[in-house]
């Protein structure tokens, strides 16, 4: 049911909070396979480390949020 619904905010702006660090990424979704999902980071990783697609084990993530009208992810910080 996770996939499924991570998998539908596929090209999307997604917030991934996890308990590791570096604890939060913010970027697009860029895939949904096989217990992990793949984020293209825009912020929340050293900034050498911007714009590369981390590899994220989905049973890692504490939370995730997608961007909607109402509530919006900051462009900046």
């Amino acid at each position: 049911m996770l996939e499924e619904k991570l998998a539908a905010g596929i090209g999307q702006n997604i917030l991934v909070m996890t308990e590791a660090y570096p604890f939060f990424y913010v970027g697009k979704l860029e895939y949904v396979t096989d217990g992990q999902i793949g984020v293209n980071v825009q912020f929340g990783v050293p900034v050498p480390l911007q714009n590369q697609v981390f590899n994220v084990r989905i049973n890692a993530i504490s939370a995730f949020y997608f961007d909607s009208e109402l509530g919006k992810i900051p462009a900046t910080w």
